[in-house]
């Protein structure tokens, strides 16, 4: 899984679901002691349960029942193979995890190169001459296909760096950022382009911030979970929103949010159910010819969880990052480290994807297992809890 989990994402990142749930039944076949979840601390296990209850009961109301249970049957199980994946990872090793943090090095690297490679072959002969239209096929053979592998790269650097550190030295994990630069810098996704001074920025904070930061961490992101239907209604995004300028995406995004802001209002404690945003009233309406208010969902998770779920899903959403602000504690190189994973993925789960995607929701899970797996070393024999 180390090693797969960024080329994957570099060549088909559709992909990463099904590697979370083949390596998810390969850990349980081998240890079915894993299915007890004995290594996972309780708060994401209530997380996960409450969220998986409350979007069953909520098909009972919500606007699409069938639509509900469906969505439902796609999730529980990937959040269950996330778990039991977890779990071994909570449980390995010193040996075991010299072993992970290698094969993730060495994967991430590949990633990079095939990237690069896709990057320079689209500028030399085009679209359909690059190296991914001849890998892929044609439906690679264009600059948003590398949104997504961009993203989840961007996601895994920051353990990448942290790994080439301690594995091979400072210079590779100088190395390995200064070769993000360009690759995260130019293209369509503004999540991944983010990603790089997010980090270094978040890094900072949990590398100087003492033990305060991930306390501060917990409030700043649980605090903004539950404040997320309020936001959209700061003037500055009101005014984002105004331009009704669909082709730079944060404008777009604007509108959407205010849009789901007001449907929230209308049923902030239960929601509207699960995967309902597909079809909340007016979703469907046109902002311009090619744009809808509510494109499949709303590409913000807060709001997402918050129009669904409502107030309960909000509150163990938020429970769940804010415990793993808590959990970033440690020594200083380790916190910075765990601070800018969590915050780049927060940052990247409030800007795009549906959080019920297959392959987002996968990513999230893999790069909670391998967070797990690359920085319990200096923990002690209690880090699982």
């Amino acid at each position: 899984m180390a090693f797969a989990v960024a080329p994957v994402a570099a060549l088909a990142p559709n992909g990463l679901a099904v590697l979370l749930a083949g390596v998810g039944v390969a850990a349980a076949a081998f240890e079915p002691a894993r299915l007890r979840l004995a290594n996972v601390p309780l708060v994401p296990k209530a997380a996960v349960a409450t969220v998986l209850g409350w979007a069953l009961l909520s098909s009972l109301w919500a606007i699409d029942a069938s639509e509900a249970l469906g969505g439902l049957v796609r999730v529980a199980p990937a959040a269950f193979m996330g778990l039991v994946v977890l779990d071994k990872c909570l449980a390995l090793d010193d040996r075991a995890r010299a072993r992970i943090e290698r094969a993730l090095l060495v994967g991430f690297w590949l990633a990079l190169v095939l990237l690069a490679v896709e990057m320079a072959s689209q500028a030399a002969r085009g679209l359909y001459g690059s190296l991914y239209a001849h890998l892929i096929g044609p439906i690679a053979a264009t600059e948003s296909f590398l949104n997504r592998p961009k993203t989840v790269l961007a996601l895994l650097l920051p353990l990448a760096t942290f790994v080439a550190a301690r594995r091979v030295g400072g210079w590779a994990a100088a190395a390995t950022v200064a070769f993000c630069v360009p690759i995260f810098a130019f293209g369509e996704s503004m999540a991944a382009a983010l990603a790089l001074p997010v980090a270094a920025l978040a890094a900072a904070f949990g590398r100087f911030g003492g033990r305060r930061a991930p306390w501060l961490l917990a409030a700043i992101i649980g605090g903004a979970v539950l404040a997320a239907p309020l936001l959209p209604h700061v003037a500055t995004l009101e005014k984002l929103g105004e331009r009704r300028d669909v082709t730079v995406s944060i404008f777009h995004r604007a509108v959407i949010w205010a849009f789901v802001a007001d449907r929230i209002a209308e049923k902030p404690i239960l929601g509207w159910g699960m995967h309902a945003s597909r079809n909340i009233p007016g979703g469907q309406s046109k902002i311009t010819d090619m744009a809808e208010t509510i494109p499949l969902h709303p590409h913000n998770a807060p709001l997402q969880i918050w129009l669904e779920l409502g107030a309960v899903g909000a509150l163990a959403a938020a429970i769940l990052l804010a415990w793993l602000a808590r959990k970033t504690a440690g020594p200083p190189l380790r916190q910075a480290v765990l601070v800018a994973t969590l915050v780049t993925a927060v940052m990247v789960a409030s800007l795009s994807y549906g959080i019920w995607q297959g392959w987002w929701f996968a990513t999230l899970w893999l790069l909670a297992a391998l967070a797990a797996a690359t920085s319990r070393e200096s923990l002690g024999p209690n880090a699982a809890s």
